[in-house]
């Protein structure tokens, strides 16, 4: 288990480690509910994931967003994957 700090800055590191190791843990992934499909989108366009499809990829992630205030508005925070 690693700590991206943040998904979407981190995921040609993750991509990398995924083509070299098989599988990996990550926290602080930093999306909200709504965006938890944006992993496996990223990963699949990935080149160094090239040929692999979503049957490919087995991914188990969960948002820290769930029981927040709905006027929150600051960055989005915790959350971890499995990949």
């Amino acid at each position: 288990m690693f700590n991206v700090q943040g998904f979407k800055q981190s995921h040609v590191y993750c991509s990398k480690r995924l083509s070299k190791r098989g599988g990996i843990g990550s926290s602080e992934t930093r999306l909200r509910l709504g965006a938890l499909s944006v992993i496996g989108q990223i990963l699949l366009k990935s080149p160094d994931l090239h040929g692999m499809d979503e049957r490919g990829i087995t991914l188990y992630n969960m948002s820290s967003m769930c029981n927040i205030e709905p006027e929150y508005s600051g960055r989005p925070f915790g959350g971890m994957a499995v990949i």
